[in-house]
């Protein structure tokens, strides 16, 4: 958000604000919706749009003078499938410039380490209240406690919403060790140009 709005001030010293659109999460959803329910109409004519991960699947731009993306990254807000998806928001972008500003940071990158390392005190806000025995009456009355023992939180989670869990978890944290090379490897596969800046 901060980064966006300080592109959007620098733009306008350049550039007549009416030719530029800014999506955030300040943004109304109104405007949102309205706006991105036909992209192709409501930004023709545009020379800029600027937007945060407030935009995601749903918004196609598919207007060929969108043909180059400048895009600042972390690896700690969505992991590598998800940022991408943002990136190809717009569908004619041959070009890519990545700012990236993150550091490959240690998690676990198999689920019995994931079990282990979600049951630690430290990180069980990781775990939906509705797998917790301290949050959830159904899963009390089961007689496990899936926050604390990593077993528990095993079985709990062969069902398909548990399997979900595991596998986005585990894309998250294996994104936060190989953002970069595996970002980049999205975009490499798309047959587009891609520049990484760190």
């Amino acid at each position: 958000l901060k980064d966006a709005n300080a592109i959007y001030e620098q733009a306008i010293t350049k550039v007549d604000p009416k030719l530029i659109k800014i999506y955030t999460s300040e943004t109304s959803d109104i405007i949102k919706r309205a706006d991105l329910a036909n992209t192709n109409k409501t930004l023709d004519g545009f020379l800029m749009v600027i937007y945060t991960s407030t935009i995601s699947v749903g918004a196609d731009i598919n207007l060929a003078h969108y043909s180059r993306c400048f895009a600042f990254m972390n690896n700690y807000l969505c992991a590598a499938p998800q940022s991408a998806q943002m990136l190809f928001r717009g569908r004619q972008i041959q070009h890519f410039d990545i700012s990236y500003n993150g550091r490959a940071m240690a998690g676990p990158q198999y689920k019995s380490q994931l079990m282990e390392w979600v049951t630690q005190a430290q990180n069980r806000n990781e775990i939906p209240d509705s797998f917790r025995a301290d949050m959830s009456p159904g899963v009390r009355r089961m007689g496990l406690e899936p926050e604390r023992n990593a077993d528990d939180l095993n079985t709990f989670t062969q069902e398909f919403e548990g399997r979900l869990w595991v596998n986005t978890q585990l894309e998250r944290m294996r994104s936060r060790c190989n953002f970069k090379s595996r970002t980049m490897g999205i975009i490499e596969r798309a047959g587009v140009e891609i520049n990484i800046i760190d």
